[in-house]
């Protein structure tokens, strides 16, 4: 779900048309980045679709609060409401900075079969990501040996260096092919074609 997400921001035009510019922008010097993504169907499926992408695995728990920078896609059929896109946007106005920048973009695709995606990109909560991390981080249930335990040694002899590198035969190959455009995307490049 969210590779298909960023993909598709990035290569599908949309009918509000959201793209690698608008990630930059949203990303750029802001610090960390999250993401999330989520799909529903039914009559509840903006409200689904856009808490499945706040509360996504792919977010570990982070609290999203005080972002600075939103980016939404979201990604449905011709039936996409602008009541649903209103809950979407009003889901993601509650997480956001006052001053954010929220960038919103939604596809149309016919073959969805009613079925409603939001990806969404959340940056600039560094301050409130690390201390939910550090928050997450079990403590040590460590407890000092009995009288009847002993601690366990163990005995580890070094190798030199060149014992590593004994099964490792490295191959280079140097191609002295143009690079002019390495750094134009290949969908840019094949489209100039």
């Amino acid at each position: 779900g969210a590779v298909k997400g960023i993909a598709e921001i990035i290569t599908i035009r949309g009918f509000i048309n959201v793209d690698f510019a608008d990630v930059k922008t949203v990303m750029s010097g802001r610090g960390k980045a999250m993401m999330g993504s989520g799909c529903a169907t039914g009559d509840n499926r903006a409200e689904e679709a856009v808490q499945g992408a706040l509360n996504s695995p792919l977010l570990d728990n982070i609290d999203l609060h005080g972002a600075s920078g939103v980016l939404v896609n979201i990604t449905a059929g011709a039936n996409l409401t602008s009541n649903e896109f209103g809950i979407i946007g009003e889901r993601v106005k509650e997480i956001a900075n006052e001053d954010a920048t929220v960038i919103v973009g939604c596809i149309k695709e016919e073959d969805s079969l009613g079925e409603l995606r939001v990806t969404l990109i959340a940056t600039g909560f560094e301050e409130t990501a690390e201390s939910q991390v550090k928050d997450n981080i079990p403590q040590s249930q460590a407890s000092p040996l009995s009288s009847n335990e002993t601690m366990a040694t163990v005995n580890v002899s070094p190798q030199s260096p060149s014992s590593y590198n004994s099964n490792i035969t490295s191959n280079v190959i140097v191609d002295k092919g143009e690079i002019d455009n390495v750094d134009i995307p290949a969908f840019l490049r094949q489209q100039a074609d």
